[in-house]
């Protein structure tokens, strides 16, 4: 599991069963559950995002298109305030 080298290994359990979550899903309003996931669509230059909480800390963003992810990325959520702040949650 090297390649998971964005987050801390003491999640990394939790970052991989979040992927297969999203990985499974053929719409991305399934990702609403559990309400943990926090499914967020992003805002302003990433609009075309949506994210899921890792923990307080991480989060999975993604494009969604077509029933599938791309560009799927962990990021560290301190560092994106502006970002965070901005998303909508998706109902």
């Amino acid at each position: 599991m090297s390649h998971l080298n964005c987050c801390p290994q003491t999640i990394w359990s939790i970052a991989c069963r979040k992927l297969d979550q999203i990985n499974r899903v053929s719409d991305v309003t399934e990702l609403t559950v559990p309400p943990g996931n926090r499914l967020e669509r992003l805002k302003g230059d990433r609009a075309n995002q949506y994210s899921i909480r890792i923990n307080q800390q991480f989060r999975v963003c993604f494009i969604w298109e077509e029933g599938h992810a791309y560009e799927v990325e962990i990021e560290e959520i301190s560092r994106l305030e502006p970002i965070v702040s901005g998303a909508q949650p998706v109902a």
